[in-house]
């Protein structure tokens, strides 16, 4: 098969990424109805983009860094409208074995069409680089902030936003913000920080689909924080200050007093990893407190740390959502024109254009694919075990290609003595 230029392949290694299964059919919706469920920022006039979820903050201490992050998912539809709520996202993920970072924004996405469902989610991609650093130890303590910042930022396009229809979904920029952050045994150290918008697209066939757009780093801030999310302008308020106020009681508390007095003396550089931690959660406890509730943030507050020793768990609610299922390979938004067959076995394609396409299916392994297009001649040969192997791909096969390709079962294969 010729792939075009545009191809994108997603594997094992196509992975880095909050955290957040989506709820199937959250309204009620039918398939054709529901469209896509994404998470998303919208830019504000604050310090920080705002988003309709999610408030994360790091703090760099003189040993380390804290990092805090709220629990709450804000699921919307195609058109972005809030369809849900729920309480159980993960925002905080460690990675390989001096890196860790928060993420806000896109963090699933969900694409339905023709019978069949397809999930990606900043979780699962996190969970499936960690399994490849796992593997290979030196890879592990070569990934820093700045190398996984690099890496994640093509894909979260491919993995996440590239199941998404850019002909009816509605986003806004940015789509997402990160704060990663790494620190080896010998106390070399890095934070990197951004936002990440969006650009749209046509594809061979005319559709459309998000690419990358501008990156915005968020210099390494002198109040020794950065927050991310809806409710960031809070955190930020706070830091800006000089000295307690009534107006919010958190700024009375010991470790905004201690704060104060570093900030005063000029040496916010000598925070603790201690009252890193106790910042941290504070700040996100206090944005939690008095944020707005279209701000959707709340639920649990994560804590942790990275340090020389790593990255350890301080808090972590009880009850975190579930990866999206993983994939072997997929493709989306390309076009394939015929070179050979193109096994179905184990296929995955979202908005996907085949010209003169002949496919082959074993039934050793299901396939999906969403709004496919075929053209011209097209040809599904069966093998003669498949329907006795996998009998449901087989009558998918039937109802989503059958109309455009012709579908025929080869005859068993006889060996003579």
């Amino acid at each position: 098969m010729q792939l075009a230029k545009r191809m994108t392949v997603l594997c094992l290694f196509a992975c880095v990424t909050c955290s957040a299964r989506q709820v199937a059919n959250p309204t009620g919706m039918r398939d054709h109805e529901q469209g896509q469920v994404s998470l998303h920022l919208e830019r504000s006039e604050t310090p920080a983009a705002r988003g309709h979820g999610t408030i994360v903050v790091v703090v760099a201490a003189k040993n380390g860094y804290a990092l805090a992050a709220d629990s709450r998912l804000t699921l919307s539809n195609s058109s972005g409208e809030v369809v849900g709520r729920r309480d159980d996202g993960q925002k905080s993920f460690p990675v390989g074995k001096i890196t860790a970072c928060v993420v806000a924004g896109n963090v699933s996405s969900t694409a339905p069409g023709d019978g069949f469902v397809l999930e990606a989610s900043v979780a699962r991609e996190m969970e499936s680089q960690n399994q490849v650093l796992r593997r290979n130890s030196r890879l592990a303590e070569y990934m820093d902030a700045r190398e996984f910042a690099s890496l994640f930022q093509d894909r979260l396009f491919t993995v996440i936003l590239g199941l998404l229809d850019a002909q009816v979904t509605h986003l806004q920029n940015p789509v997402f913000g990160m704060s990663a952050v790494s620190f080896r045994p010998d106390g070399t150290r890095q934070w990197v920080s951004y936002y990440q918008d969006f650009t749209v697209e046509a594809d061979f066939a005319g559709r459309k689909y998000f690419s990358p757009g501008k990156i915005t780093p968020i210099p390494e801030p002198a109040s020794q924080v950065v927050a991310i999310g809806a409710a960031s302008s809070m955190v930020y308020g706070v830091t800006s200050l000089d000295r307690p106020t009534d107006a919010i009681p958190f700024t009375t508390t010991h470790i905004m007093r201690r704060y104060f007095e570093l900030k005063k003396g000029g040496h916010l550089e000598e925070l603790s990893l201690l009252e890193a931690q106790r910042l941290a959660a504070g700040l996100v406890e206090d944005a939690v407190r008095r944020a707005p509730e279209e701000d959707g943030v709340g639920g649990p507050i994560d804590l942790a740390t990275l340090s020389a020793d790593g990255f350890r768990w301080i808090a972590q609610k009880q009850n975190v959502a579930p990866l999206t299922p993983m994939f072997k390979s997929r493709y989306t938004n390309y076009f394939a024109d015929s070179n050979g067959p193109q096994p179905l076995d184990g296929f995955e394609c979202v908005r996907c254009t085949f010209r003169n396409q002949t496919f082959t299916f074993k039934g050793n392994a299901d396939f999906r694919l969403v709004q496919p297009i075929f053209r011209d001649e097209c040809e599904v040969k069966l093998d003669a075990n498949a329907k006795y192997r996998k009998p449901q791909a087989v009558d998918q096969i039937r109802r989503v290609m059958g109309s455009s390709c012709k579908v025929t079962e080869l005859p068993a294969q006889r060996y003579g003595r």
